[in-house]
C-alpha cells in the first residue's frame, strides 16, 4: 500500500524541483546535484557571457558567510519575505535585514568593475 504522503512529496518535487535545486546550489555552493535534463546550451557568446556571469555571481556569493549567503539567496532568489526568510533561518527579521545588507555591501564591491578577481573561499 502507497502512503499518499508519498505520492504529494513527489508532486511537490516535480511542481518545485527547478526552484529546489536552484536555491541548493546557490546556498551550498555546490552544483554537483543530479539534473534529469541538461539545460539548452545556447549560441556563441551569449551564452559564454551568461555562464560566465553567473559563474561570477556563484563565486562572490561563495565568499559571503553561510547565514549572509543563506539570507540573500532566500530573500532575493526564493523571492521570501523577511519574516519567512526569518523563519526558514530560526532567527529574527532584523537579523534577517541585518546579514541581506551586510551580504549586499558585500557583493557590490565584489561585482564592481575591476574588482579582484573572485577564487572561492576555502571551506574547513
Amino acid at each position: 500500500m502507497s502512503d499518499p504522503r508519498d505520492d504529494e512529496f513527489t508532486a511537490f518535487v516535480v511542481d518545485h524541483g527547478r526552484a529546489l535545486l536552484r536555491t541548493a546550489c546557490l546556498v551550498t555552493g555546490d552544483r554537483g546535484q543530479v539534473m534529469d535534463t541538461l539545460p539548452d546550451r545556447g549560441d556563441g557568446d551569449l551564452f559564454a557571457d551568461r555562464h560566465a556571469e553567473g559563474d561570477e555571481l556563484r563565486r562572490a556569493l561563495l565568499q559571503l558567510s553561510p547565514r549572509m549567503r543563506a539570507a540573500v539567496v532566500l530573500r532575493y532568489f526564493d523571492d521570501l519575505s523577511e519574516a519567512d526568510t526569518a523563519a526558514a533561518m530560526g532567527c529574527s527579521r532584523s537579523t534577517v535585514n541585518n546579514h541581506v545588507s551586510r551580504g549586499l555591501a558585500a557583493l557590490r564591491s565584489l561585482l564592481a568593475p575591476g574588482a579582484e578577481t573572485l577564487a572561492p573561499r576555502s571551506r574547513p
